[in-house]
């Protein structure tokens, strides 16, 4: 599975690029692609050499520098550049790695590495490690204001007695309504999906109700 890391070049100059590869094994590449016009590269019968991202020339071309192994149970990997890299796992969490020797191929990575960079569940997007800055906190009981909200937050809740404390719930502040609450938008079992609207409770934080007590924290990405 190629990840084009970036390429630089200008015509007639041979083109430098960098990639990182997955194999069948699980193990994860970083190859440089050199010695070929940008002509040549695009030419399907055109021959490429993979040689070792260590910066040095001259070693055998085919080589491949290996920096790190276990990638194998991630369903996709791709890296936008500066050795970084997301890897989604089979349960929809998006993990962040960072390699710090992008053009030396040196199994070296940034501290927080692995970690889940877009949480999916609730629980995790709450907390102070995940991506945002928490903008209202109220921790185990109700915010006192709204003064701090803005379009786009998002809003957690602790709906679900079963679990204690626990943040279980998440929806995005869509700021106040023609009837002058404060409307939010999240999924409900009761309309099988996300909603703003009021069935099986307001999609507002000022009503009274569950949604308006059980009301939590919010953040901003």
């Amino acid at each position: 599975m190629p990840m084009r890391e970036g390429t630089s070049q200008s015509t007639p100059r041979k083109l430098e690029a960098m990639f990182r590869a997955r194999t069948a094994g699980g193990a994860l590449l970083v190859c440089l692609l050199s010695g070929v016009t940008p002509q040549q590269a695009l030419a399907t019968a055109a021959p490429v050499t993979l040689a070792p991202a260590t910066g040095e020339r001259g070693r055998a071309p085919g080589e491949r520098t290996i920096i790190s192994r276990g990638w194998g149970d991630y369903v996709a990997i791709a890296s936008p550049g500066s050795g970084i890299i997301y890897a989604l796992d089979s349960s929809g969490d998006l993990h962040w790695f960072r390699h710090l020797s992008p053009t030396a191929g040196k199994p070296a990575w940034a501290r927080g590495s692995g970690k889940v960079a877009l949480p999916r569940r609730a629980v995790h997007m709450a907390a102070e490690d995940s991506p945002g800055v928490t903008v209202i906190d109220g921790g185990v009981a109700r915010p006192r204001s709204f003064a701090a909200l803005q379009v786009g937050d998002l809003l957690f809740w602790d709906g679900s007695a079963d679990d204690g404390p626990a943040i279980d719930h998440v929806g995005i502040y869509l700021g106040i309504d023609s009837t002058g609450r404060h409307r939010f938008i999240s999924s409900r079992r009761s309309v099988d999906g996300p909603t703003l609207g009021d069935q099986g409770g307001p999609s507002t934080l000022d009503s009274g109700t569950l949604y308006d007590k059980s009301w939590r924290k919010a953040k901003r990405i």
